[in-house]
């Protein structure tokens, strides 16, 4: 009996039928604003960053790079970032909300932020990237 080397894979969410996926491989999996369950195939691979915002910073490089970067929790205190260079303009943690997504490849991201008391949560960053 031959096989065939591609899969069809359809799935629902929420009673919504998904796309149907014909390739074999990895497919990141990602929610929009509005709970619609969408497949980014650009990306294969990621990290999660935990900033610790009670350490002070000034355009500190996180040593990561990607093709995405999305705010899980931006966490308890005010914070900004830059993408690619400390010449760029700093976009605020307060300007954004938790789930945000930067689409943007970038080969470092670089942190600002004062020291926040003990026991401040962090901020969770998904970095999304092609490998």
């Amino acid at each position: 009996m031959h096989r065939s080397s591609t899969a069809r894979v359809q799935a629902r969410y929420h009673g919504e039928a998904l796309p149907t996926l014909v390739d074999v491989g990895y497919y990141p999996l990602s929610l929009d604003r509005k709970g619609r369950l969408f497949v980014n195939a650009l990306e294969n691979d990621y990290s999660i960053v935990q900033l610790d915002l009670t350490v002070a910073r000034t355009d500190e490089p996180l040593g990561v790079s990607g093709t995405s970067l999305t705010i899980i929790r931006k966490g308890g205190a005010p914070w900004s970032f830059k993408f690619n260079s400390t010449a760029k303009d700093a976009i605020q943690s307060d300007w954004i909300g938790d789930g945000t997504t930067f689409e943007i490849e970038f080969g470092e991201i670089y942190v600002t932020n004062d020291p926040a008391p003990s026991g401040t949560p962090p901020a969770i960053l998904f970095i999304g990237r092609r490998v």
